[in-house]
């Protein structure tokens, strides 16, 4: 018995790692000035004579005070925020179809009629009986029909028959074993 078998190609998809993004955020201080005006108030005397006469009772003796406010500015500084920008992370996700190649092998049969001036035939899922080899009444038979080939003259039904039961067998082995990985 011969047994043929086919590669068939089976393709599927992993998942790979290209690496990672980072988005990090940190805090940068810069010096910054700003000038400013500022005002200061003071209190200043001045003296000056004067020679003026009059009369005791146009004078007032009475005691005052005269009060003058000092002032002067100082900076003060008050901080505020403001957003400026706002930086969103999301991903991205996109499908693309690739094709891939590869080359798978299989195995065929020729076969060769001792009895014919044919060369050779060939066949797809076809093979010669085992009882039959080598005689004058060599069959082929189809395995994915079970039924024996009667394309040639000299096969006969009796044969057939034994050929067909062997065939069904033959074909559910081959088909079991093509299952399996």
């Amino acid at each position: 018995m011969l047994r043929l078998a086919e590669e068939r190609l089976e393709v599927g998809k992993r998942l790979v790692s290209e690496g990672s993004t980072r988005v990090r955020r940190y805090t940068v201080t810069d010096r910054v000035s700003e000038n400013i005006s500022l005002r200061e108030q003071h209190a200043e005397i001045f003296r000056r004579p004067l020679s003026e006469t009059g009369s005791p009772d146009s004078v007032d003796w009475s005691e005052k005070t005269v009060e003058v406010a000092e002032t002067h500015e100082q900076p003060v500084i008050n901080k505020t925020a403001h957003i400026k920008e706002e930086v969103v992370v999301r991903k991205d996700e996109s499908d693309r179809v690739e094709t891939v190649s590869d080359s798978v092998r299989r195995q065929e049969v020729d076969i060769d009629h001792a009895d014919t001036a044919q060369a050779s035939d060939t066949a797809h899922n076809a093979g010669t009986l085992p009882e039959a080899s080598g005689s004058d009444n060599a069959r082929e038979y189809d395995v994915t029909s079970g039924q024996a080939r009667t394309d040639h003259p000299e096969h006969k039904e009796s044969l057939a028959d034994k050929a067909g039961d062997k065939i069904a067998e033959a074909k559910e082995k081959v088909e079991d074993k093509l299952k399996k990985p």
